[in-house]
């Protein structure tokens, strides 16, 4: 990103397409059958073009849970919120889950201050948006956040 000038600019731009492509995939829920919806929207597009964004961005811990949040929204209803079911989301969401849990890893790493504390609150909010409550929970009392899920 460094070397080549404009390259966070078409990264970004890149991603924010992605991301309302994702959320117009998403829309076609009770269209498309689930593993032909999974096909599109979490291999061809999560794994392909999505998570390689957020993993050249994971050394900002602030930048990766910003970017995190707005894909935990745009899979809402269908791999993430409170109207899914857990058995649905852990398996195709495996690898964004395991790339959330090592953000957490790194905001665990770092000083321990406000900001941090309110990084916490927000991972942990995905966490349980996508149904990971041990997670969650590991992040709580990592944190020492008092709020309940």
């Amino acid at each position: 990103m460094d070397a080549v000038p404009n390259a966070a600019r078409v990264a970004a731009y890149r991603y924010g397409a992605a991301l309302r492509l994702m959320r117009n995939i998403c829309m076609w829920k009770d269209i498309l059958a689930m593993p032909v919806l999974e096909k599109i929207a979490l291999d061809q597009l999560l794994s392909a073009k999505i998570l390689p964004h957020l993993r050249s961005m994971q050394s900002n811990v602030h930048d990766a849970i910003y970017r995190s949040e707005r894909l935990v929204t745009s899979l809402s209803d269908v791999w993430s919120g409170p109207t899914v079911t857990g058995d649905k989301s852990r398996k195709p969401l495996e690898s964004f889950v395991d790339y959330l849990l090592s953000v957490g890893r790194r905001l665990s790493g770092g000083p321990e201050n406000e900001t941090g504390y309110k990084l916490a609150r927000r991972l942990k909010k995905m966490l349980v948006d996508l149904n990971e409550y041990d997670e969650a929970r590991a992040i709580s009392r990592t944190f020492k956040l008092k709020e309940a899920l």
